[in-house]
């Protein structure tokens, strides 16, 4: 494989993956009860692959040609943005009185990943998403996210990415009245480590741990530490069709209450790709938490729906 197409691909994909997770679930009255349920994105991102051409039996006659490709060029700058509808079987996260409900979503984010010397490389982000349930007007919110740190590629570890990063989040009421007015503010630092194996040409697998430490929130009822890991594969039996699957494992360790749940979360998707840069995304998660305390903490939860999204580097 030519390694023009792949020097970039650890850092790109890692950033991709790690920052690409909605927030579903949170209201006002919700975040000192239940965790946040991550949902993850799929569609985020294509694997910079590179084309192949056929094996042929007469490859030998003809002999081997060399082929020349210039360097491929690095893009810092990734703008995205997306719009989806899925349905949820637990909108409030609750154990004993689950309600369902239908949601709109839509969101845009902008990361600059520059090289700053070598396998370093610098990161900055900023995202917003807004969540809206068609019946269950008082669970929606506003996610805002905004964070900068360092990421570094291992070259001689298959291109493993580390990274920390500091990182401030906000959960605000989306109404216009109430623009700008916070339920919860958090400011975190962030670390972890990333790995890929691209195992053939259209089959690509992942691994990776992160650790969310809060430094900073309010309330501090929902002041939290996140340790989780996630695993995934991804598939490109056509060219534009993609099919992904993950499981994600989270510990939560929250400050007040002594308060620790477990949350695991598995889901797979279907996406197709009008363009390089437009995709069409069906997907199903499942999400499960487990908590210590018998507060109505423990849930499950389905959330199956469909996206439409795009992906511009520059």
């Amino acid at each position: 494989m030519n390694p023009s197409y792949t020097r970039f691909l650890g850092p790109l994909w890692f950033f991709l993956c790690i920052l690409s997770g909605p927030l579903a679930g949170l209201s006002e009255d919700s975040i000192s009860t239940s965790p946040v349920a991550t949902e993850f994105q799929f569609g985020s991102g294509d694997l910079l692959l590179p084309e192949f051409a056929p094996e042929s039996e007469a490859d030998s006659d003809l002999g081997v040609q060399m082929v020349l490709q210039p360097e491929a060029e690095y893009d810092p700058f990734t703008v995205s943005a997306f719009t989806g509808y899925y349905f949820s079987s637990n909108a409030n996260l609750s154990e004993s009185t689950p309600i369902e409900d239908h949601v709109f979503t839509a969101g845009a984010t902008i990361s600059y990943l520059p090289v700053l010397q070598n396998n370093l490389y610098g990161e900055a982000t900023f995202r917003d998403q807004v969540f809206l349930y068609n019946n269950q007007s008082n669970l929606d919110f506003n996610a805002f996210d905004l964070g900068a740190g360092l990421i570094y590629v291992i070259r001689p570890l298959g291109d493993t990415s580390v990274y920390t990063r500091y990182n401030y989040a906000q959960f605000s009421d989306p109404t216009i009245v109430n623009l700008g007015t916070s339920n919860y503010k958090n400011h975190s630092i962030q670390a972890g480590v990333y790995k890929g194996w691209i195992l053939a040409r259209n089959h690509f697998a992942y691994a990776t741990w992160r650790s969310d430490v809060s430094i900073d929130g309010n309330p501090a009822s929902a002041k939290r530490d996140d340790h989780s890991a996630i695993v995934g594969y991804r598939w490109t039996p056509v060219d534009r069709l993609k099919v992904e699957c993950f499981l994600r494992g989270a510990f939560l360790d929250y400050s007040a209450y002594g308060r620790e749940d477990w949350n695991t979360a598995a889901g797979s998707s279907l996406s197709y790709n009008f363009t390089p840069n437009i995709y069409l995304s069906a997907f199903i998660s499942y999400t499960k938490n487990d908590s210590n305390l018998n507060i109505d903490s423990d849930y499950k939860l389905w959330q199956p729906g469909i996206k439409l999204g795009g992906n511009w580097k520059f």
